[in-house]
């Protein structure tokens, strides 16, 4: 596909087409919102993804995307809110296993995937909320479910740096009291 191939713009139309056809079929809607905010089209992809939301209120990649895009518009809380609740519909098993019975450690794979999505988005958001050791936290927790994570994986050394600096840097309040060998 044209979205898959990284040519997102080309895509559009097709997508828009696709969903009109398919208006209550959720993947057009969730293949139409990624292609949007790969091309920057941000008000649209939130219309596709409240569409997406209106089909499946409780699906966890419905609620990624829907973070995605409320993170690019500069709301960083809120999408990571929309972490948070797309990480309980996962541990609830509300995430259709399209795999089977394919499972690791007692989760589908792709509940596994997409947990994964969404602890990496709780870790960009986290990050844009200046607190970079929560973040660092959650983009290990991404890298767990899923290792080869890419989102995971540029995100963790962007994020080290900052935590490092944070742990080590003192805080408003702390005391420091200097002592010096006699000579």
């Amino acid at each position: 596909s044209l979205l898959a191939t990284g040519r997102p713009a080309e895509a559009v139309p097709h997508l828009e087409r696709g969903a009109q056809l398919s208006p209550t079929t959720l993947e057009a809607h969730l293949n139409l919102a990624a292609a949007l905010v790969e091309t920057g089209r941000l008000a649209d992809a939130r219309l596709a993804v409240v569409r997406a939301r209106e089909l499946a209120p409780d699906d966890a990649k419905t609620l990624i995307l829907e973070g995605e895009v409320l993170l690019r518009c500069g709301d960083a809380e809120a999408a990571a809110a929309m972490a948070d609740r797309a990480m309980a519909v996962v541990e609830a098993g509300a995430v259709t296993d399209s795999l089977g019975t394919s499972r690791v450690d007692g989760m589908a794979i792709s509940a596994r995937r997409t947990a994964a999505d969404a602890w990496a988005l709780r870790a960009s958001a986290l990050g844009e909320l200046g607190q970079p050791a929560d973040a660092l936290l959650a983009c290990t927790a991404a890298l767990h479910m899923a290792p080869a994570h890419t989102k995971a994986r540029a995100l963790r050394p962007v994020l080290a740096g900052p935590a490092l600096r944070a742990a080590l840097l003192p805080r408003a309040g702390d005391i420091f009291i200097a002592t010096y060998p006699k000579s």
